[in-house]
């Protein structure tokens, strides 16, 4: 994960690039990629930001949340927001967690098996998108019409 590539989908979600939280996130996301700091507490990420910055703990966290509330109320793409940090838990934490997966996942994409079946991929499911869950709604209730349809009376 690299400087660039972060700034590049912070433009994309619609966050500008001229407010501090911009800058903020993209310090949590490069201290979050060294290997030492993987699980640090979002409240010492706070700390470590403010002192690079000349800042403080409570302004870095006020505005890495700013930064993420206009990237979700702006007039921007639904789903670029929705793929990178979501809407269902908006908390920083969350958001930043999200949002380093995602851009991990884009540079280490993880290899689809061919022998799982359908069913084993739906018990591992934990987190679901609103879109995911629209889908699949709607994909359930075209099997169920087709069902009804299909018996005799």
């Amino acid at each position: 994960m690299n400087k660039n590539q972060i700034e590049n989908v912070l433009i994309e979600m619609g966050i500008p690039a001229s407010i501090n939280g911009f800058r903020y996130i993209t310090d949590a996301l490069l201290i979050l990629d060294s290997e030492e700091n993987r699980n640090v507490k979002y409240t010492y990420l706070y700390y470590m930001i403010a002192r690079k910055n000349d800042s403080t703990p409570a302004r870095v966290e006020r505005s890495i949340r700013h930064a993420f509330d206009l990237a979700r109320n702006c007039k921007t793409d639904f789903e670029i927001v929705d793929h990178y940090i979501g809407f269902v838990n908006c908390s920083n934490s969350a958001s930043l967690k999200m949002l380093y997966m995602r851009i991990s996942e884009q540079n280490n994409p993880v290899p689809v098996k061919k022998e799982e079946k359908v069913e084993e991929k739906k018990e591992e499911i934990v987190g679901i998108t609103e879109s995911q869950l629209k889908l699949l709604v709607k994909e359930m209730l075209k099997e169920t019409i087709r069902e009804i349809l299909e018996e005799p009376a």
